[in-house]
């Protein structure tokens, strides 16, 4: 979910959605300078993934590894609770694709999780 709201710097996120189930938030930032562009620009917040995190976002990164059907990269339970076992599994992600290896599902980690 892509969440547009110009007038404020915080998502208001329906309580039926989850919290944290938004992927991008993007708002008003009033940005100037940009290359190409000629007036002020608003700015995205990618939402990311890690510890303490839970939902549908979590378990579709636990999908996501558990499909590549490799023991290193094994989240354990499917179950939408972003633990230790599920940190583990994106950290070894994140080093067989030469990204950052920080545990946290961060904007690039998650485009390599859905293009691998």
């Amino acid at each position: 979910m892509w969440i547009a709201e110009y007038s404020v710097t915080e998502s208001l996120i329906p309580s039926t959605w989850g919290s944290g189930n938004y992927l991008i938030h993007q708002y008003e930032g009033d940005v100037s300078n940009i290359a190409g562009v000629s007036r002020k620009a608003d700015l995205n917040r990618f939402n990311p993934v890690q510890i303490g995190s839970s939902g549908n976002r979590v378990k579709e990164v636990q999908l996501y590894l558990t499909n590549f059907k490799k023991p290193e990269m094994a989240p354990g339970n499917v179950n939408g609770y972003f633990d230790l076992k599920t940190k583990t599994a994106v950290v070894n992600f994140q080093k067989a694709n030469n990204l950052q290896t920080d545990g946290i599902v961060g904007i690039k980690t998650w485009t390599t999780l859905l293009w691998a």
